[in-house]
Order: C-alpha cells, then sequence, then structure tokens
C-alpha cells in the first residue's frame, strides 16, 4: 500500500469525497445528460479485477495511483 492511500484510508470520507478516486490517473468522470456525475475506472477494461463504476467510497484500491501534481 502507497503512503498516500494508507493516509487516506484513515481520513473521514463524506458524500460529496469519492476516496481514492478523486486523484486516481485511472478514473474518468462521466457527465450523464441529467447532469448525474459517475466515476467509471479505465482499469475495469483490461482486469476483471476492477468494477467499471465502482461503489464510492473506495478507500482501498491495488490499481490506484495518484494523478501527478494533485
Amino acid at each position: 500500500m502507497q503512503d498516500g492511500q494508507a493516509a487516506r484510508t484513515l481520513q473521514s470520507v463524506s458524500a460529496n469525497n469519492p476516496g481514492l478516486c478523486f486523484d486516481c490517473v485511472y478514473a474518468r468522470r462521466i457527465k450523464s445528460e441529467k447532469g448525474s456525475i459517475f466515476l467509471q475506472c479505465q482499469l475495469s477494461f483490461t482486469d476483471s479485477e476492477f468494477q467499471r463504476y465502482p461503489r464510492l467510497p473506495v478507500l482501498r484500491c491495488s490499481g490506484y495511483e495518484k494523478q501527478p501534481g494533485l
């Protein structure tokens, strides 16, 4: 587990915080026609271990990689 991931799992997570997906390089934000926002895991297209639309907040993830500069 990476240091940032360990620290984030100890934080309280609100309904507006998607957990690790917030700054993961593999998370893609999808906006519906009605304005709802979903987070899609790009790793799900190549590895069945990952859910396409994970249940939020994600507190642990083996594929988590923090976006540089965030």
